[in-house]
């Protein structure tokens, strides 16, 4: 199977029921094209679906045409379909958080960030007297 990460063929299906199945999910695309994938991501610790899906359609034109489902109804639920968003790979640290490393930013190096002028153009070479 080719790979799908790029493609402008690849839909977000939010607001999704969690008792929704894959099969309604392909019966009710397939009426706007060819439905390559369907995948309803799962919450680790609990394993129930997250409440929304991605379908891949079997080209961009499909695609377009398949995003005229936003708004129909689905076991009692209005979904919410739109063209996917590339999902950065988590290893990805250029979308951190400043300088908090757990979201991944870096630490910042104290040296960086203080005064850049030398201590002779501060006019007080010796570290002890001056104002830090």
């Amino acid at each position: 199977m080719k790979d799908t990460r790029d493609t402008q063929n690849k839909l977000f299906v939010g607001n999704l029921s969690y008792n929704a199945g894959i099969d309604q999910l392909k019966e009710l695309f397939s009426t706007y094209g060819t439905v390559v994938e369907v995948s309803i991501p799962s919450d680790r610790a609990t394993g129930r679906p997250r409440g929304f899906a991605f379908v891949v359609m079997g080209d961009e034109e499909e695609a377009k045409k398949a995003l005229s489902a936003d708004g129909i109804e689905i076991l009692g639920r209005k979904i919410a379909v739109s063209t996917a968003n590339n999902k950065k790979h988590h290893n990805d640290r250029s979308r951190g958080d400043g300088d908090n490393p757990r979201m991944g930013g870096h630490r910042r190096d104290s040296s960086r960030h203080r005064d850049d002028r030398s201590y002779g153009e501060r006019g007080n070479n010796d570290r002890r007297n001056s104002n830090w």
